[in-house]
């Protein structure tokens, strides 16, 4: 088993090797986002507000970062197949649902972490916020955000194999629409009503809620992982399962030989 997740993992970095532009992902667009909503924050507080909006909005830039980078990861190893049109070949061998899900989660976790360490460091340099001064509380949180993530990712590329390639744009849509309910750069609380409802059930909105709180951001605390950890645990659970039984159907109808 651990070579076929080895496979995955190693599949992965040879097709960064081979496309140094796909780096750009984990490093360059969470730079941009961190200078773009830095900057902003930066003459929102020019202009009289409070000093804490700067951690506030970077906190949330940074823990989308790890989100984004985490569902794009996912959908992305699995998109490579689909490009490459060999989908077909790793799911006719004997391959099975978890090589998958380990190899490419593997993936998704340490280019999470890259990129996270790297924004996170120069926050630091250039905003003189310090996110890893969290500490422990830090590692439910990403936990929590990379579960979320890997997810969404799962369910695009579900409705891949049981709907065809017309909703593979979703890969990118899908972490924007979840954004604007997570709080990223605002509490939950200014969500009109319905919205704040929707937030409650998202593990996302939690871990950002909860890390704001450890550091005085917002009158949320650890009390949000509680809630976040079994709803993130649920939503990859459901995810993973929906994934496994679309590649069955795909292997059944004979839809997987279109990649």
């Amino acid at each position: 088993m651990l070579n076929k997740i080895y496979a995955y993992l190693e599949r992965n970095i040879r097709m960064i090797r081979s496309a140094p532009g796909e780096i750009f992902q984990i490093t360059i667009w969470p730079l941009i986002g961190l200078l773009s909503i830095g900057l902003l924050g930066n003459f929102v507080v020019g202009t009289g507000a409070s000093t804490n909006t700067i951690g506030f909005i970077i906190l949330g830039v940074l823990i989308w970062n790890f989100f984004s980078v985490s569902a794009r990861s996912m959908f992305v190893g699995f998109m490579y197949d689909v490009w490459d049109e060999c989908l077909k070949h790793h799911f006719t061998n004997p391959v099975r649902t978890r090589d998958f899900l380990l190899g490419n989660g593997i993936f998704a976790l340490t280019s999470s972490i890259i990129g996270f360490i790297l924004v996170g460091l120069l926050s630091i340099y250039l905003f003189n916020f310090n996110v890893f001064s969290i500490g422990f509380y830090l590692i439910p949180g990403l936990f929590i955000v990379l579960l979320h993530g890997l997810a969404d990712g799962l369910i695009v590329n579900s409705l891949i194999l049981r709907k065809g390639y017309g909703y593979h744009s979703l890969g990118w849509a899908i972490p924007g629409f979840v954004m604007i309910f997570s709080g990223v750069y605002y509490p939950i609380n200014t969500l009109p009503e319905i919205m704040q409802k929707i937030a409650f059930f998202l593990p996302s909105s939690h871990a950002i809620e909860g890390l704001r709180g450890i550091i005085g951001l917002s009158n949320a605390g650890i009390s949000e992982f509680y809630i976040g950890i079994p709803l993130a645990i649920i939503y990859f659970s459901i995810s993973a399962w929906i994934f496994k039984t679309s590649i069955t159907k795909a292997k059944h109808n004979g839809f997987i030989t279109k990649y």
